[in-house]
């Protein structure tokens, strides 16, 4: 039984029953990269690709982050990145990978190939892993920063200590997501009750209240210019909640 589809480009990648495939190449004239197996008794919850390196990850129930060859089928690396389920996971793909994991043990992970560069225990009376699944992960590698959505806020850490940088709370409610512009250093951010908020990542200033609409926000997306003081916001709205992604 197929569990999951991964499409990119003219490649496919694709795993069921424990065993991962992967097969490249115009669908007239594909050719099988190889086959490979994770933990026999976890089904991956996630594989990310990078066509150009023939590399993959994939991360599952039981807290691991493996990184595949695809030329040959073989792991390069195993990671156990946490004591429980791994929920989301980014990649800076190169000679030597980077990345960052997301675990339900409340910890967020750096890591350098398999050597962990730094682990940041999540804390909060109102921390929910779903909102920080959902908000996603924003990482710029050159300064090794990270943004996400976290008890309500949006949190800025360094990945290189671990160490929070600025937590930005809305004056009221709470963050549901948020867009990062890396060049000029802001952040929108929108919150329950519909209202949008703009702040500069360096200093955690409150920069702006933009307006929106009356009724909640379920997704926005901005076009960035720098002869203006704010981006221009498009938002969608939701006459009822936003229904969150299930945990699988």
């Amino acid at each position: 039984m197929r569990l999951g589809l991964k499409m990119v480009e003219e490649g496919v990648v694709f795993w069921g029953g424990g065993r991962h495939r992967a097969s490249k190449g115009p669908a007239s004239d594909s050719y099988k990269a190889g086959v490979f197996y994770a933990n026999q008794f976890q089904y991956p919850r996630q594989v990310l690709v990078d066509w150009e390196r023939s590399q993959a990850a994939t991360y599952d129930r039981a807290g691991l982050f493996i990184f595949w060859d695809l030329a040959c089928g073989r792991a390069s690396h195993t990671i156990l990145a946490h004591e429980g389920m791994v929920l989301d996971a980014e990649v800076d793909w190169g000679d030597t990978a980077r990345s960052v994991t997301v675990g339900s043990d409340c910890r967020i992970a750096a890591w350098t190939a398999d050597r962990q560069v730094c682990s940041i225990r999540l804390q909060g009376e109102d921390g929910d892993l779903d909102d920080l699944v959902d908000g996603g992960l924003e990482v710029h590698w050159k300064t090794s920063r990270l943004v996400t959505c976290w008890d309500r806020a949006v949190w800025v850490w360094d990945l290189a200590t671990g160490r929070t940088l600025h937590t930005l709370r809305a004056p009221a409610g709470s963050v549901k997501g948020f867009n990062v512009d890396w060049d000029s250093s802001r952040c929108v951010a929108w919150v329950s009750g519909g209202q949008c908020l703009l702040w500069c990542l360096r200093t955690g200033q409150l920069l702006e209240k933009l307006i929106g609409p009356t009724s909640a926000i379920c997704g926005l997306a901005c076009c960035w210019e720098e002869d203006i003081s704010a981006p221009r916001c498009a938002v969608r709205a939701a006459a009822r909640t936003h229904q969150r992604r299930r945990r699988r």
